[in-house]
């Protein structure tokens, strides 16, 4: 049966926009992720975003000064999550990051490559390994100051080491591992202090006459301490050996060097650190922090010129020195993009956790925005214009963006589409595409068939370019299908941003001029519908609004998910919320307003010049951007906006750099439900089972698929479900769409074939990204008796989890399989860790020469992205394969992340899978009328039913023959008396496997062969 369940609602939206006199009040405190821990969001996928100032940690292997090279990932490709604070001992490496929340936690790499997360609950910074590589220190805030703490490398004994009301920061252990050395402010001004492992009375060690004293590290061989000393905000390096003052580490022509970042190398003489200065010889970009190496060996200061070790044009932080089998590597916490004004495409989890840079290039800043915010939208010569957009397409599997490339020595802007995790990236065809055209603002149809986008030509910064149009195009060909033509009374303003209404039938899109004003851009802007299918009907819901043709800048609308309601932007601080059916509208920002035909202002409080809203799958809140304060040169952040409660979340207020238009990836949750197990049953004999393919919502299911899994010693006979259509030889039914909350029904018809105990699994799969992968697969026991032997033997006991982090298995059933019929392979991916998975990618390895009947949706042959998993979750990728010749090879599989994973040995898993091909012969091949043959058969499926048929010509008919457990079986036919002489074939048909022929001959009887039985 097909029936409804209980699923999240879309009411929210209708009430937000239904008709009163309230106004929607937004609480006027905004909470940082960073101060308050938020709420696991397990149903919501990611939301994109272009941003700057992701940071990660790079490598360079073998770096030698002078000879500079740029640093390479230290964990590798994929999507880079936000790591910071590197430190290296030995061959190992910790580091903070927010891989796993939204404060950022301790981690170490183990000299294999597994990454273990040491710390939770915490917000961590500068961790530093024991000399004995078992302990980790670091700081952590609490409330407005910072404590030192301490835990093991296996993430085990974490204890606070330090409670006072000082700030203290910047551990650092003595050689001897006895004591840590930290700056703290106990006496005012910051100095150097040590405290014992142990705990107990910390002891000044420094007395700077003036200044500031920092960032401590202390020697691995000697005691001195090398730091830097703040005096007037201008950092230089200190070394302490003796007495209560450091000695310069610079002299001679750097004796005037600022220096920041000390950290000692293995040998105890080589001092990497932080320095913006350079010598005048240097190739290097004079506005960058550079990484610097002096021999402090013969004495301080050292007054020849630092060795250069990196120059890169990014903002580097955190020098460390690793030292493991590979050989010696430089390690930096540094911004991820190429540049430090390139913006790149990135995301994050709705909790604030996690942001990534999923590697695509989108832009680049120009740097003196920083200053000037209008050169966001009219940079310099050299850089380009924050006109970018993404948007996921409605299944949450693709993003389409704008990004700005040099093709033939000209910036132009193009569409791309990459894989939701940044892979794949693929430039979209414009069947008419020019090559001076901008092109940006790119949103999906529903169906996911089109793209409507908008379209400069020639493309340039105003005035520099043509006036800005819309186009649709087909996504799969680049053949342009529709062009938005303005009324004559407005066909001197511009079209952008166009937004498809969730039914398909309607396409909003922003109109308006813009021109200089006396201290910056002017935008007169107002929100227009049409009519999606014709482009025309086109309507200005600004106005109506307004209720006249008012004098606002609105811009950037988007619909509810349930298609009732548009939310846009009001200039300068105001998100409005309209009701399509009437023209109700409700201010959602600023908190308090109740008009929505003039401009909105924001209090003190904020938030300020929130745009760019975007809802969540289930229509309960946006995220939108907004910018940190009131100050117009302040960046953007990215908040998430609870419509019921007005609640403001500011998910990205502590990452650096800007974070700006947001896109929230559609999801669903799909589910099977399946006995654990079938009544007994003897052999042969049919059991039904009952299976339940549920959509748990909050979106729409297209796509539906179910996909059995049957082991040797079973046969599947039916599969009937309650609508949609199922093929018993696929393996498969397909379900089409399934709406949220609504309940699918298949029964199937199962067959024990042997004794024993055997479980069929059933997999559920859909178009739409299922970001709650662990219940999309269900196994049902079917235990098989003996009629004469008893009942069978107890299920096994279920596999042991994996230790820590995911993992990988593969099975391929049935194993035999069959010429002619189908093997399920089935990956498993589980995360056996404590910390969320996430980066993860099934690589499959696939036997070249088996065809692949079917993919899970949003794979490829290759393999496929997979969403994250919770701990202790699961996902079920099953792949079903048509063998077409008999076999013998191995499936594999990779399991690839960018996340936490303590045992990366797991990650690959191969098993067995052997194809026969059954083959019957006659015995003896010739006969004549009446005469009674033997048909002999070799590998075919056990207990599988063998029917054998007779062409052309006619013979008795004769119940199915059932293979023995060998696969082998001996049968007898009988040639009719009546039957005409002639050749004639054999076959034997059946389910699981290809029809197999063999010849046989009828002759007269004296032609028989010797020894020949007659019928009598």
């Amino acid at each position: 049966m097909s029936n409804r369940l209980p699923t999240r609602p879309l009411a929210l939206i209708g009430a937000v926009v239904a008709l009163s006199a309230a106004v929607v009040v937004v609480n006027d405190v905004a909470t940082s992720v960073s101060a308050s821990v938020l709420q696991d969001d397990p149903v919501s996928g990611r939301i994109a975003y272009t941003g700057t100032g992701h940071r990660s940690i790079g490598a360079v292997t073998g770096p030698v000064p002078e000879q500079l090279r740029p640093s390479e990932p230290l964990l590798g490709a994929g999507p880079a999550h936000h790591d910071d604070d590197v430190s290296a001992r030995g061959n190992l490496v910790v580091f903070t990051s927010l891989r796993d929340g939204p404060k950022p936690q301790v981690y170490l790499r183990a000299a294999d490559g597994s990454v273990r997360r040491l710390t939770d609950g915490l917000d961590a910074a500068h961790p530093r390994l024991s000399p004995d590589l078992r302990t980790v220190v670091f700081d952590s805030l609490d409330g407005e100051r910072r404590d030192l703490w301490l835990v093991g490398v296996d993430g085990t004994g974490l204890r606070q080491l330090t409670d006072t009301r000082s700030d203290e920061t910047w551990p650092t252990f003595s050689p001897d591992g006895a004591s840590i050395a930290f700056s703290g402010d106990r006496d005012g001004a910051r100095e150097i202090y040590r405290i014992p492992v142990g705990g107990g009375r910390a002891t000044r060690v420094t007395d700077e006459p003036d200044g500031d004293a920092g960032e401590p590290d202390w020697n691995p061989r000697d005691g001195r301490i090398a730091y830097s000393l703040d005096i007037d905000g201008t950092r230089q390096l200190r070394v302490l050996d003796g007495g209560s003052v450091g000695a310069p580490v610079l002299g001679g022509d750097q004796a005037g060097w600022r220096g920041r970042w000390p950290v000692w190398k293995p040998d105890g003489a080589g001092l990497l650190f932080l320095s913006i200065d350079q010598t005048c010889s240097c190739p290097a970009d004079p506005n960058v922090e550079k990484v610097y190496q002096v021999d402090t060996g013969p004495g301080l200061p050292v007054t020849v010129a630092p060795g250069l070790m990196l120059a890169e044009d990014r903002t580097v932080t955190s020098p460390a020195w690793l030292v493991d089998g590979r050989g010696e590597h430089l390690l930096v916490a540094r911004t991820t993009a190429e540049t430090r004004f390139t913006a790149t495409l990135q995301d994050i989890r709705p909790d604030g956790s996690d942001p990534r840079d999923l590697g695509v290039a989108v832009l680049r800043e120009d740097p003196e925005s920083v200053n000037d915010p209008n050169l966001l939208f009219r940079p310099r010569a050299g850089f380009d214009p924050w006109t970018q957009r993404q948007s996921y397409s409605p299944d949450g599997r693709t993003i389409a963006l704008s990004r700005f490339e040099t093709i033939d020595a000209r910036r132009v802007q193009r569409l791309w589409l990459v894989d939701a995790d940044g892979g794949n990236a693929r430039r979209l065809p414009v069947a008419d595409r020019s090559p001076t055209d901008w092109e940006f603002d790119a949103v999906w149809s529903p169906d996911g068939r089109f793209l409507a986008f908008a379209r400069r030509t020639p493309g340039g910064v105003r005035p520099n370019g043509g006036p800005s149009r819309i186009v649709v195009v087909e996504v799969a060909t680049g053949a342009v299908v529709g062009r938005l033509t303005p009324p004559p009374d407005v066909a001197d303003q511009e079209d952008t941003q166009p937004e498809w209404s969730p039914d398909g039938s309607t396409l909003s899109f922003t109109r308006g001029r813009v021109f200089d004003g006396p201290t910056a851009e002017v935008r007169d802007n107002h929100v227009w519908t049409a009519r999606a299918g014709t482009l025309d009907q086109q309507r200005d819901v600004s106005a109506a609004v307004c209720g006249f043709d008012c004098e606002v800048t609105d811009d950037s609308s988007v619909f509810s998910p349930d298609g009732r309601g548009l939310a846009f932007n009001r200039e300068a601080d105001g998100v409005l919320l309209v009701s399509l059916a009437d023209n109700e509208c409700r201010v959602l920002l600023p908190s308090g307003t109740n008009t929505c035909a003039t401009p909105l202002t924001a209090p003190p409080s904020g938030p300020f010049q929130p745009r760019d809203v975007s809802f969540s799958p289930d229509g309960e809140r946006v995220v939108l951007t907004a910018r940190r304060e009131g100050d117009l040169v302040s960046p953007e952040e990215l908040d998430v906006v609870d419509l019921g409660t007005g609640e403001v979340r500011r998910i990205t207020a502590d990452l650096p750099g800007r974070q700006k238009e947001p896109t929230w990836q559609q999801s669903v949750d799909l589910a099977v439900e399946a006995p654990p197990a079938a009544p007994d049953a003897d052999t042969g004999v049919t059991t039904p089972v009952t299976v339940t393919v549920v959509n748990r919502g909050p979106a729409a299911s297209p796509g539906t698929s179910l996909t059995v899994a049957v082991p040797e010693g079973v046969r599947l006979d039916g599969l009937r479900p309650a609508r949609g259509s199922c093929d018993v030889t696929e393996l498969r039914c397909d379900l089409g769409v399934v709406e949220p909350g609504e309940a699918v029904e298949i029964v199937t018809d199962v067959v024990g074939l042997v004794p024993g105990r055997r479980s069929v699994t059933w997999s559920v799969a859909g178009t739409v990204l299922d970001v709650l992968p662990s219940d999309n697969a269900s196994s049902t026991a079917i235990p098989v008796r003996d009629p004469v032997t008893g009942p069978p033997p107890p299920p096994p006991p279920p596999p042991a989890p994996p230790a820590a982090g995911p993992s990988l298995a593969v099975v391929v059933q049935p194993n035999p399989s069959y010429v002619g019929g189908r093997a399920t392979v089935t990956y498993t991916v589980r995360n056996g860790g404590g910390g969320l998975a996430t980066g993860l990618r099934l690589d499959f390895a696939l036997p070249a020469q088996v065809p692949v009947a079917t993919l899970p949706p949003g794979c490829a042959a290759g393999g496929c992205p997979l969403p994250d998993l919770a701990p202790g979750a699961s996902q079920v990728v099953q792949v079903v394969l048509a063998p077409n010749a008999p076999l013998e090879t191995t499936v594999r599989g990779t399991l690839r992340t960018t996340g936490t994973d303590a045992d990366p040995a797991d990650n690959v898993a191969a098993a067995p899978m052997r194809v026969l091909l059954p083959r019957i012969v006659a015995v003896p091949p010739i006969g004549e009328p009446g005469f009674v043959t033997s048909v002999r058969g070799v590998d075919f499926p056990p207990g599988v039913p063998v029917r054998l048929t007779w062409s052309p010509g006619i013979t008795a008919a004769a119940a199915p023959t059932i293979p023995r457990a060998d696969g082998g079986f001996a049968a007898q036919l009988l040639i009719l008396g009546k039957d005409q002489t002639g050749p004639r074939t054999i076959t034997a048909t059946g389910p699981g496997f290809r029809a197999d022929p063999t010849p046989f001959l009828v002759v007269p009887g004296t032609v028989g062969p010797p020894d020949m039985v007659r019928r009598r």
